[in-house]
C-alpha cells in the first residue's frame, strides 16, 4: 500500500488550481495516472473531483468557512486499485464527502475548526483510511464494506461534544479500527462485523465520554483506555477465542498518567474459548462483565497486553463477573477500601 503524504505537505503546496472567495473547482477524469490538485482560500468554497480508472492522485486545501470538499475515486470498468486522496480544511463548517471503490485506496482527512463533518465509503479490499479532527462539535462517519482483508482505519479527535462512528463489515479478516478522543462530552463507536482476526481500539481522556464497541466473528481483539470522569463504555464480543483489554487506572499500556473516577464499564462475550483481562483504578467506578459459552477466562498473559486476570485498585469500586456455561474461569486481584466484587459460576 503506498505510504500517504503527510498533512504538512498540503499547506506547502502553492501549485495547482487556486480560487478566490464564492468560487467553485470541479474536475473529472477518466483513465490512468492521473492528478488533481485544489488550493481555495476564502469562504463558501466548494471543490469536487471524479476520477474513473487506476493510480490517480488528488489533493485539496481549504482555508476559510464554509467549505465543501467532493471526492470519488471508482472504476466503472472493473476493479480500481492504488488511489490516493488528501484533504485538508481550515475553518469552520467544513464537509468532506469522499467515495473510494476498489483495493489499496488512501485517503487522509485533516480538519481544523468547529462543526466539520467527514463521511467516507470504502468498498473492497485493503484499504487506508486517516482522520484527524481538532475543534468543537466534529462528526467523523467512516465505513468500510469489505469484501475482502487488511482495511485500516484511523480516527482522532480533540475538542469537546465530537462524535466518531466506524463500521466495517466482509467476510474477510484482519480489519482494523483505531479511534482516540481526547476533551469532553465525546462519543464513539466502532462496529465490526462478520469476519475474523479483527482489531479495535478506543482511547479516550476527558469527562462525560460514552463509548462502545460492538465485534461478530472469531479471533477478534478489542481494546479500551480509560481516563476522566463519568465515562461510559460498553463493548459486545459474539463468536469464538475473542479477546477484551480494558484499561482505567493509567498503569497498563498506553501510557494515561490519570485515573478513572465515577465511570461505568460493561462487557459482553458471547460464545467459547473468550478471554478479559485489564485493570481499574480511582473511585466510584462499576465493571460490570457478562461470558455465556463454554472456556471462558478472566484471565491473561504475554501478547494480551500483560494483564493478568482483572485487577481493582482504589476505593468504592463494584466489579460482577457473571459466566454461564463450562470450563470458565476468573482471577481477580483488589486492593484499597470499600470496594465490592461478585463472581457467578453457573
Amino acid at each position: 500500500m503506498k505510504t500517504l503524504i503527510s498533512a504538512i505537505s498540503l499547506m506547502l503546496l502553492s501549485a495547482g488550481l487556486a480560487v478566490a472567495q464564492d468560487n467553485s473547482a470541479a474536475s473529472v477524469q477518466k483513465g490512468t495516472g492521473n492528478e488533481v490538485i485544489v488550493s481555495q482560500t476564502g469562504s463558501d468554497n466548494e471543490a469536487a473531483s471524479d476520477q474513473d480508472g487506476t493510480d490517480n492522485y488528488v489533493i485539496m486545501n481549504q482555508k476559510g468557512a464554509g467549505n465543501l470538499a467532493d471526492i470519488t475515486q471508482i472504476n466503472f470498468a472493473g476493479f480500481q486499485r492504488d488511489h490516493e486522496a488528501i484533504i485538508n480544511q481550515q475553518g469552520s463548517g467544513n464537509e468532506v464527502d469522499s467515495r473510494q471503490q476498489g483495493g489499496f485506496q488512501d485517503l487522509l482527512i485533516s480538519q481544523t475548526g468547529e462543526d466539520n463533518y467527514a463521511v467516507t465509503v470504502q468498498i473492497s479490499s485493503s484499504n487506508s483510511y486517516e482522520i484527524s479532527q481538532e475543534g468543537n462539535r466534529n462528526n467523523a462517519d467512516v465505513r468500510n464494506h469489505n469484501l475482502r482483508n487488511d482495511d485500516e482505519v484511523t480516527v482522532n479527535q480533540l475538542g469537546d461534544e465530537n462524535s466518531i462512528t466506524v463500521r466495517q463489515r466482509g467476510n474477510g479478516s484482519d480489519y482494523s479500527a483505531s479511534a482516540r478522543q481526547g476533551g469532553n462530552g465525546n462519543s464513539g463507536t466502532i462496529t465490526q462485523e462478520d469476519g475474523s482476526s479483527n482489531s479495535a481500539g478506543f482511547w479516550i481522556s476527558g469527562d462525560d465520554n460514552s463509548t462502545a464497541q460492538e465485534q461478530v466473528g472469531s479471533g477478534n481483539r478489542q481494546r479500551a483506555e480509560i481516563t476522566g470522569e463519568s465515562n461510559t463504555y460498553s463493548v459486545n464480543q459474539t463468536g469464538e477465542s475473542n479477546r477484551l483489554y480494558i484499561n482505567s487506572r493509567g498503569t497498563g499500556a498506553g501510557g494515561n498518567s490519570s485515573r478513572s473516577n465515577s465511570s461505568e464499564f460493561t462487557a459482553e462475550q458471547v460464545g467459547s474459548g473468550n478471554l478479559a483481562s485489564g485493570s481499574m483504578g480511582g473511585f466510584g467506578n462499576d465493571f460490570s462483565l457478562f461470558q455465556v459459552g463454554d472456556d471462558n477466562l478472566v484471565s491473561g498473559g504475554a501478547g494480551l497486553w500483560d494483564a493478568s486476570g482483572f485487577t481493582i485498585e482504589g476505593d468504592g469500586n463494584t466489579v460482577t463477573i457473571s459466566q454461564m456455561s463450562d470450563g470458565n474461569s476468573a482471577t481477580l486481584s483488589i486492593s484499597g477500601n470499600s470496594n465490592s466484587s461478585v463472581i457467578s459460576q453457573d
